[in-house]
């Protein structure tokens, strides 16, 4: 036991001599970076932040356009599972007969642009682009400028997207309401062909148990799940058609929408570190 206290003693003075020197180590370290700063590899440092920033300009820029076009298939992904589905359409077939194809097109073009409404895909830009500034005004405060102990001001921003709002046009309307009506039929024939098929096989069963013969109730499954798989298989075609439509108005939307601030952070990018430069210099010459 004794021999087991010494050993934790003589391991905590090891590790606590260690954490020291190591301390020490990282100061000097860090004090020898500051007071050896020169006129060349301040430049340098000037130079590595103002190529890491440049590089980040890129990344989200690219990252932006990507977003930008999630964004849209997610909303024609939501569209198209919230308002074709079964139970929805169900509910539209009611509607079908008291209302004209005036109404009906009023109805589906306010859903439409419910979902894909500018003023939340700007309000979704616009908090992209906040996210992205506040954390390059933060780098410049917290890295070169708090290095060199010059307090030149950082407050990068930037203008809202330019863009025309998004309206689903007539054509587009009436073409998703086709696919639509299509879906309708379909669904009703499928219902009345399933509880045809389901008559007629039980009908068939009782005939055959009369005269001796028995018909197993697993074909009937299996003829229920490919007329189930064939039914989903159309039904998911059909969503995917409603969908390409969409996808061709976001695009045009995306396409008139200016989301291209690659030039303009550049830019400030360039004044900013310039400003340091400068400073550097006169400090130097």
């Amino acid at each position: 036991m004794k021999n087991i206290i010494i050993l934790l003693i003589s391991t905590f003075l090891f590790l606590s001599c260690k954490d020291n020197n190591l301390n020490s180590k990282n100061n000097k370290s860090l004090n020898i970076k500051n007071d050896e700063l020169s006129y060349s590899n301040t430049e340098d440092l000037i130079q590595q932040y103002k190529d890491f920033e440049l590089n980040g300009n890129q990344d989200f820029q690219q990252d932006l356009e990507l977003k930008s076009k999630d964004y849209y298939e997610n909303k024609i992904k939501e569209f198209t599972e919230e308002e074709t589905g079964f139970f929805r359409l169900f509910g539209e077939l009611w509607d079908t007969p008291f209302k004209s194809e005036n109404e009906r097109k009023t109805l589906w073009k306010l859903k439409i642009d419910r979902y894909f409404r500018t003023t939340a895909y700007l309000a979704y830009i616009r908090n992209e682009i906040d996210i992205y500034t506040d954390g390059v005004n933060n780098q410049r405060n917290n890295g070169v400028s708090k290095i060199l102990g010059n307090k030149t001001s950082s407050n990068l921003k930037l203008p809202l997207v330019d863009t025309n709002y998004f309206t689903s046009k007539n054509e587009t309307v009436e073409r998703i309401i086709s696919k639509i009506n299509q879906e309708i039929i379909d669904q009703l024939t499928d219902t009345v062909l399933g509880f045809s098929l389901e008559i007629i096989f039980s009908i068939l069963s009782t005939y055959l148990a009369i005269k001796g013969f028995k018909l197993h109730w697993s074909i009937s499954i299996i003829i229920f799940i490919i007329l189930g798989v064939f039914f989903y298989w159309r039904s998911h075609k059909r969503q995917n058609e409603i969908k390409e439509i969409l996808k061709t108005e976001c695009t045009k939307a995306l396409n008139s929408t200016k989301i291209d601030y690659l030039e303009q952070l550049n830019n400030n990018t360039i004044n900013y570190y310039s400003q340091f430069q400068k400073i550097n210099y006169e400090t130097n010459k």
